[in-house]
This record gives structure tokens, sequence and C-alpha cells, in this order.
């Protein structure tokens, strides 16, 4: 019955208010919204995830993407989304296990080396996490993520200049990257930089 092909692919507008209005008053998804919602189960169970994450309701994500992988076992999307989900609500070591699934498979995937790197670098584990942050790069060299993350481990161990550098080159890559530019203006603060501070504090309130 999962794997069995339902009437459409793509879900209509107001079958995805309907789907987020039952996920927000925690209703049970009915039947008929799921059999012409999508072609195929697994891509139910994983739209309701990324509501479920959008929600701050990791349990619940946890949950949809195991339904997931009991139709599709092994699926590395499912892995990456809980994750996620466990690295949002706190547990580290569960986010650690789950992207570790997904590089058994892909040990080239940026956002999830760039994940993991995150995951270990919350448990303390900063050698490891940069070794992650490279590998991302190393995957994807147009990735301004790891370099924003690189540069925040170096401000952290007092190596200014050099978060300088990741976090321009962070920029670089992607000029809409709040994140990047508030870490730079704390950068210049810590350099006495306070004009080239003021001007990355506005760039990342503007965005």
């Amino acid at each position: 019955q999962s794997n069995e092909k339902l009437k459409t692919s793509k879900l209509p507008k107001y079958r995805k208010d309907q789907l987020r209005k039952q996920l927000n008053s925690k209703q049970e998804i009915d039947s008929e919204t799921l059999q012409i919602a999508f072609r195929r189960l697994d891509d139910v169970y994983i739209y309701q995830t990324f509501l479920f994450l959008e929600m701050e309701r990791y349990d619940d994500a946890l949950n949809a993407c195991q339904k997931v992988l009991k139709i599709k076992p092994g699926l590395t999307e499912a892995y990456n989304l809980m994750g996620r989900a466990s690295r949002r609500k706190g547990d580290f070591d569960g986010a650690i296990h789950f992207y570790q699934q997904v590089l058994k498979e892909n040990p080239c995937y940026p956002k999830v080396n760039n994940n993991l790197g995150i995951a270990l670098a919350k448990k303390g584990e900063m050698e490891k996490a940069i070794s992650l942050y490279r590998k991302s790069i190393q995957c994807n060299d147009n990735f301004a993520s790891p370099w924003n993350n690189l540069g925040y481990i170096a401000l952290e161990q007092g190596k200014i200049n050099f978060a300088i550098k990741y976090f321009q080159k962070a920029i670089s890559i992607n000029p809409y990257h709040p994140l990047a530019h508030s870490n730079l203006a704390e950068a210049f603060l810590r350099k006495k930089m306070i004009p080239e501070a003021r001007t990355e504090v506005k760039k990342a309130l503007s965005l």
C-alpha cells in the first residue's frame, strides 16, 4: 500500500494549507488529504517533517521520518532531516548519529558535513568540526556556511585575523548571509575597528 502510486504528484495550495492547518491544530491528517496530496506516501511524511521543523515540533518531525524509513529504509534525506531535528532540540549525540548515516552513503555531502561539524562543535570537539567544515568546502567551495563556521571557531580561539578572512570569504560567496555580517562585526569590534563594525551591523540588520 505504501508504494502504490497515488492520483497526483503535486500538492495544490489549498491542500497544503489544509495540511498545515491540521498539523497546527494537532489533528490527524485525514486519509483523503494523504491520498490526493502526493504520488507516494513517503513524500507525505517528508513534507510533514518540513512543516514540523518549521513549527519547532521536533519529536513529531523525528516520528514522521521514522515512517519514511519504514517505507524506504536507508533514505539519506530522512536521516538528514532527523539530524536537523535532533540538533535543533539540543540532542547533539542524536544529530551526530543521523548525519553519520548520511555520510556513509555520500561522504561528499556539503550541507551534512557542515551540519555534522556544527553538532560536534556544540560538544566541544573543535578539531573534528574544523575538519568537517574543510571537507564541506572541499566538496563545494561555493558554500558560505562552512566558511562562516570556520570563522566563528577562529574568533573563539582568538585568531581574529583568520576569523575576518573566513567571514569575508563567506560574505563574498553570499552577501545576504546575516550571521556572517554579524560575526564579522564582532571580529572588527575585537580589533577596535569601530566604523567597519558599524557597517557590518547595519548590513546584518538589513537582511
